[in-house]
């Protein structure tokens, strides 16, 4: 209820849809030359007339091989992160790992994945998102180092699996608009 009623109306006064709104322009987009009028505009409707957005639509999108790659992909690495992050201390545990380690194992996964979001998008705006992607999935997939059981394995396995989930994070929305573009986005 307090969500609905405080957070809710809060975020609609500060919410901004459109780069129009604060008074800036989509990235890339060149600024109107000085004295441009509606009427000289090809469509008579002036400045805030703008071509549709690039990319696929949401059908369009659902009829191509990616799409389906990649919710398949998304699917399993999301059910295994799930259900792994939900028994990850149970699993330490029972590998022999104090409580304590454990939990701490727990919350270094989730502390890891921040640095892992700001080098994969770093690293996004300079290599390919499909070849990075594939990168972050790999180490994703190192979940099943763990089924080695070795507690000298935790702390390697903490680092690369959570490093590898805030890689995903950040570039599961990037894949998606360059798979499809941004016209059917969400």
């Amino acid at each position: 209820i307090l969500l609905w009623v405080i957070v809710i109306p809060l975020v609609a006064l500060v919410m901004k849809t459109s780069p129009q709104e604060m008074g800036l322009l989509p990235y890339g987009e060149a600024p109107e030359p000085q004295g441009a009028t509606a009427a000289a505009l090809p469509s008579g409707k002036g400045p805030a007339v703008r071509a549709a957005a690039p990319g696929l639509s949401a059908a369009a999108a659902a009829r191509t091989p990616a799409f389906w790659a990649l919710a398949f992909a998304s699917f399993v690495v999301g059910f295994g992160v799930v259900g792994y992050i939900q028994h990850q201390v149970a699993s330490l545990t029972d590998m022999g790992v104090s409580a304590t380690v454990a939990a701490l194992a727990l919350s270094f996964t989730a502390g890891i994945g921040v640095p892992g979001r700001v080098v994969f998008g770093y690293l996004a705006d300079r290599m390919s998102p499909r070849l990075l992607f594939a990168i972050a999935f790999v180490l994703e997939g190192s979940i099943f180092f763990i089924a080695i059981r070795m507690t000298s394995m935790v702390w390697p396995f903490v680092i690369i699996w959570g490093f590898g989930l805030g890689g995903l994070i950040a570039l599961r929305p990037l894949l998606v608009s360059v798979l499809f573009g941004i016209a059917s986005y969400g």
